[in-house]
């Protein structure tokens, strides 16, 4: 059974969906991805994590639009689901350029809202840091965002702990996005601190990703699974959870089955041997 996290006082499932391939896929197939969120939400996902870059190159805001479709009528259920989406960073054809000036986040905002079919985001991030633009400034236009009622929760994605600091020296920062995975753990020390300070921090590619095409898991974590009659990938976000209270995996799927996988890592529970043996071979 999937557990519980937070971000501040609003509880979600300690396992988020994560839309971008089924937007930036070549084989893309908007049916099974509508079927595979309210699959999802029924097996108790409560966070739903995409951003406006994830889109196809003839559509401005494909991956929001087909999660509003998925979402609408589930009646009482679809207020308890989460949508976290991202701006300032966008798809012009086959590039992905970064805009993190207060504008075009204002833009990007009002786009997003529009697409979900809300009035107000529920979590809404800084997507990329723009070198061209001081973080504090695109942050506190977050913040005014969230002072006029347009945001509810504000994050910040792809930051350095030093980034993060300047984010949240001028506003109050309710999430962290950032790559994290047994193959990416340099973030460790970085997300167990924000869950010191009541931060969320939502791991993108928690099983490695595009970096498993080149690199493969430590391989404890496959002598573990084997011992233990589960998934490498059960494991893995085993150890996730494991090492700090804040991480919330950001699972990306495509089918049911890779889901359903996922969601029974919950019953997967790492004594504190095995939480050592694996943490220790990430290093």
């Amino acid at each position: 059974m999937i557990g519980q996290r937070a971000i501040r006082e609003r509880g979600v499932s300690s396992m988020g969906l994560g839309g971008a391939r089924w937007s930036l896929s070549s084989a893309r197939d908007d049916e099974q991805s509508v079927r595979l969120i309210r699959h999802a939400v029924a097996q108790g996902i409560s966070l739903i994590d995409t951003a406006r870059a994830y889109t196809t190159s003839d559509r401005s805001a494909h991956n929001e639009e087909l999660i509003a479709r998925a979402l609408r009528g589930l009646g009482s259920a679809r207020d308890d689901v989460m949508v976290a989406t991202k701006g300032g960073h966008y798809r012009r054809g086959a590039d992905f350029p970064v805009d993190g000036s207060p504008a075009a986040l204002r833009r990007d905002c009002a786009a997003s809202a529009a697409a979900l079919g809300v009035e107000r985001l529920d979590l809404y991030f800084l997507h990329h840091p723009d070198p061209a633009v001081p973080i504090e400034e695109s942050v506190g236009a977050l913040d005014e965002l969230r002072a006029e009622g347009r945001v509810r929760y504000v994050g910040v994605s792809n930051v350095t702990p030093l980034l993060y600091a300047r984010a949240s020296a001028v506003a109050r920062v309710d999430a962290v996005e950032n790559e994290f995975s047994p193959l990416a753990a340099a973030d460790l020390r970085f997300a167990a601190s924000l869950a010191q300070e009541g931060v969320a921090y939502l791991a993108y590619s928690p099983l490695g990703g595009g970096r498993r095409r080149t690199a493969t898991i430590p391989r404890d974590f496959e002598l573990i699974a084997a011992a233990r009659g589960v998934s490498t990938e059960q494991i893995a976000l085993a150890w996730e959870w494991a090492v700090s209270p804040g991480i919330i995996p950001i699972i990306g799927a495509g089918r049911t089955a890779t889901l359903d996988d996922c969601i029974d890592a919950a019953d997967v529970v790492l004594s504190e041997r095995e939480l050592a043996q694996l943490t220790l071979s990430v290093g």
